[in-house]
Order: C-alpha cells, then structure tokens, then sequence
C-alpha cells in the first residue's frame, strides 16, 4: 500500500465517523488503559481509523504512543500536538512466529510513568501478541488494535480464540469498545 502524506486524525476520514463515535474514541475514560478492536474486512478502513484515533488522542491528552505495525501504512512518527508516536515495524515476522510478541513486550519496557501511553498493533495474528496486547492494556496502555471480523461479536470471537481459554475473564474485564467498519 502506498502511504499518505499527512497522518489521519477522525476530523478528516475519508469516510467520516458520526460525531457520537469519535465521542467515544477520545472519551477520557479510555486514558487509564484498556482493549479498543477496529474491526473490519481487508481495506475497510481499518487501520486507517486506529491510526487517526491514536494521533487524535495525541493531539487531545498529549502522551506517548507506540505503533507495533507490518508494515507501517501512515506516517505516524513524530509529534502531534503535545504527544509523540515511535512507530515501528515488525522485524521477522514472516519467519519467526513470535516477532510480533517480542515487538510488543519492547513497547511495554518503554512505557514512562504517569504519562497516557497508547500502543497501537497493526493487526492481531497470533497468540502471543494478543496475550502480550491484553496485558498491555491492563497496565495502563489504552491498546487500539485491528482485527478481522464481520462483525463485533465475530470479531470477538476471533481475537478471544487467539489466547489460552483462560484468559477471557481478562479480556472481559480489559475490554473497552469494538468499532466494525460498517455503518
């Protein structure tokens, strides 16, 4: 994919979210952490919109966020208002079945204290990375992933099938919103 020039933000989607859900992604209640999925089928928006939520709640709250990508579609690098995103790619992914765990379990020994951090994950594929993703985000990261899924309760399904069955409770209790990409 060819990336653009400027990063997204939820004031200019291509395709415009309602006024009530850009509400509820920069809702402050998001900031002490918890799971976001942007759900969708391939090219539906997804990552477009994660990508614009976390510059926009950069530009809103300030903070820190990392990207966790393979590869990185939007320029997210750099500051947004008073926040800063350190975007990076997945190294190995196509060999080792745990590069995105390992890229992950990076972003969580860099988090600085009581500032908001964010990680963003360019897509959920495997189990470590989810585990590593809901462990994230009961530590104080607001973790916005992307997922497939029809719909919300498929795409649910699809992200829970991804950890041990005994990590649902987590999930239940780390889970903040799903956003499908069909209106």
């Amino acid at each position: 994919r060819k990336q653009r020039g400027d990063p997204p933000n939820l004031d200019a989607l291509p395709s415009p979210l309602p006024v009530q859900i850009i509400d509820l992604l920069l809702a402050p209640e998001l900031s002490p952490g918890g799971l976001v999925l942007v759900m969708g089928a391939p090219g539906s928006g997804k990552t477009t919109t994660a990508s614009a939520t976390v510059v926009s709640r950069l530009i809103k709250y300030g903070g820190l966020a990392y990207t966790v990508e393979d590869p990185p579609e939007h320029p997210l690098n750099g500051w947004h208002g008073h926040g800063y995103c350190a975007q990076t790619s997945v190294i190995g992914a196509d060999k080792d079945a745990e590069a995105w765990a390992k890229s992950l379990k990076g972003a969580l020994r860099s988090q600085p204290a009581a500032t908001p951090s964010i990680l963003f994950v360019g897509e959920i594929r495997e189990k470590g990375a989810a585990e590593v993703a809901l462990q994230a985000a009961g530590n104080g990261f607001l973790v916005i992933a992307t997922a497939f899924g029809a719909d919300i309760p498929s795409g649910l399904d699809e992200f829970s099938k991804k950890m041990c069955p005994e990590k649902n409770l987590l999930l239940a209790s780390r889970f903040r919103m799903a956003l499908p990409m069909q209106f």
